[in-house]
């Protein structure tokens, strides 16, 4: 994730300083935006996609780190 956490919660772009709600928004931008810098090796590969899934809705995340924020804020 290229971006850095503000005072306010938000994650802002390192690229272009747009600010976003969380680190999945931020991860989304920098897909949309900034295609050339969001790739990650893990996505690219199938066998480390979608490696954690949320017990409660099976949401599938790339990360645990993904995992536990939807957590926080979904359930």
């Amino acid at each position: 994730m290229a971006g850095n956490v503000d005072e306010s919660g938000g994650y802002t772009c390192q690229e272009c300083g747009e600010t976003l709600a969380n680190g999945g928004e931020l991860d989304s931008h920098m897909e949309s935006e900034h295609p050339d810098l969001a790739e990650r090796p893990e996505r690219s590969d199938p066998a480390h996609r979608d490696d954690f899934v949320c017990e409660e809705c099976d949401r599938r995340f790339d990360t645990e780190a993904n995992l536990d924020e939807h957590q926080a804020e979904a359930h």
